[in-house]
């Protein structure tokens, strides 16, 4: 991916709240953003079709995500 494009991504939400418990995750909250926004870009358009999409191409997004 490329890295002003992440930037911008990162821009665009960087005000964005973490609803959720902080020892509860497992992954940043800009990194399930970007593989979602990935993911329906990649025609998922479910929930859990994103998250096997995330596992599917997990070794292409460690590339660019933490």
């Amino acid at each position: 991916m490329d890295r002003q494009l992440l930037l911008a991504i990162t821009h665009h939400f960087r005000d964005l709240a973490d609803p959720r418990l902080g020892r509860l995750c497992r992954h940043e909250l800009l990194d399930l953003i970007v593989s979602a926004i990935c993911a329906v870009i990649g025609g998922q358009p479910a929930w859990t079709e994103m998250a096997f999409y995330g596992q599917d191409h997990y070794d292409w997004l460690k590339t660019f995500l933490r």
